[in-house]
């Protein structure tokens, strides 16, 4: 299962490669470039300034609406692959209790603004000591937050 994630991952990241190669060879202008970033946020955030969890592919786009889609792609795809480790990783990134969690993906080529995907997780995500765990109210307070900084 895990030998199956890498061959995708790296087979997306060459695909988002020569993509992005083919469709900026004759762009000579590095304004018109921008490197593809994925963001994870807390669904219906009003903040999109900083991600829970955010990776940079490091792949180069044309900043068009071609380099767009190809990068709201590639993050939908990494998402894919990863969606089994998701509360793990999200748990140790936010290293605080976290109760009934959804999150969206975002992506946005650098200095552009961050684009949702139209992903959003379907099963809440509940964190304690950072660590997933099942979703029970008697790990939590009835009046906290979904992320919660622990007292």
């Amino acid at each position: 299962m895990m030998f199956s994630r890498v061959i995708l991952y790296i087979v997306l990241l060459l695909t988002a490669q020569v993509m992005s190669a083919q469709r900026s060879e004759n762009l000579d202008n590095p304004a018109q470039k921008g490197v593809c970033h994925c963001g994870v946020f807390e669904e219906g955030s009003d903040s999109l300034t900083t991600p829970l969890i955010e990776k940079m592919p490091n792949i180069v786009m044309t900043k068009d609406e071609e380099g767009e889609k190809a990068c709201k792609n590639l993050c939908i795809s990494l998402a894919e692959a990863n969606k089994k480790d998701a509360p793990k990783l999200l748990c140790a990134a936010l290293k605080k209790d976290v109760k009934n969690l959804k999150v969206t993906i975002y992506s946005h080529l650098c200095g552009e603004k961050w684009l949702s995907t139209g992903k959003t997780s379907t099963v809440p995500i509940c964190c304690h000591d950072g660590l997933p765990v099942e979703c029970i109210e008697e790990l939590f307070n009835q009046s906290q937050s979904k992320i919660v900084k622990k007292t």
